[in-house]
């Protein structure tokens, strides 16, 4: 493969991977063998940070959608008088989808604040080294 047709199937295979691929398949899907995926993953930690980074970006939309799916929950909670459904099939409903937006929110809090620690230390260890 040349250059930029090895980039672009690195590529295809990273967001391959990061939506739920297995290594077989994501290989196959890319005409790519399973032993290169592995050694990519292995011995090329930007290949690894990127499907970390594309696995990220698809927990955050996933995220994002839960949160509008929220206001919906919210508007299902305060129609459920009028509803045709059961109310508490319907409350029930409406508190799962919440909480897991709920959910969603707090581990994306918990990812914004280890990546400041871990600047803070990273910094800290530049401090050290160039003092």
């Amino acid at each position: 493969m040349a250059g930029g047709s090895r980039s672009g199937a690195r590529e295809a295979v990273a967001a391959a991977l990061a939506t739920g691929y297995t290594v077989a398949s994501a290989a196959q899907s890319h005409s790519v063998s399973e032993s290169t995926v592995y050694r990519w993953l292995r011995d090329d930690p930007a290949f690894a940070a990127r499907v970390a980074e594309l696995r990220a970006e698809a927990v955050g939309s996933a995220v994002a959608f839960l949160g509008t799916a929220s206001r919906k929950a919210a508007d299902t909670l305060a129609g459920l008088l009028g509803a045709d459904t059961p109310p508490g099939i319907r409350l029930q409903a409406a508190r799962s989808i919440l909480e897991l937006a709920l959910k969603g929110r707090e581990v994306l809090e918990v990812e914004k604040r280890l990546a400041a620690l871990e600047r803070s230390r990273a910094d800290d260890k530049a401090t050290r080294r160039g003092a």
